[in-house]
């Protein structure tokens, strides 16, 4: 899957992932993304009646993206469809990479143990 040579093209959406020449393995990856989130019990099935009259429903989309090993597809929230009350306050902490240096510097300095970890 070598993206800068061009060989899958990284589709725009499921519609174009799935008439492409590679529909079979962006299916692979869609069904590998989403057996792993219900395992995750990131859902739960509830019936459309049961749900209360004033519940906004919120549509899902796809991102797709050629790993070098892999094609990988994201399922995630259309976040367009939100309004600001819908929320609060949402972030996703990050550093400088000289802060991390530096962290990494000190934690050897003072004979941390350091660890690395993938989540999925």
């Amino acid at each position: 899957y070598n993206a800068s040579a061009g060989v899958i093209p990284t589709p725009k959406s499921i519609k174009s992932a799935m008439e492409g020449d590679h529909s079979r393995q962006w299916w692979n990856s869609i069904m590998e993304e989403w057996n792993g989130l219900w395992e995750q019990k990131t859902f739960e099935y509830v019936k459309y009646e049961d749900l209360p009259k004033d519940t906004k429903l919120l549509h899902l989309l796809w991102q797709f993206k050629v790993k070098p090993d892999r094609l990988k597809s994201r399922c995630c929230l259309n976040g367009t469809q939100e309004s600001e009350g819908d929320y609060d306050d949402i972030y996703a902490p990050v550093c400088r990479h000289t802060t991390f240096r530096t962290l990494l510097w000190k934690a050897n300095q003072s004979g941390y143990k350091i660890g690395q970890c993938d989540v999925q």
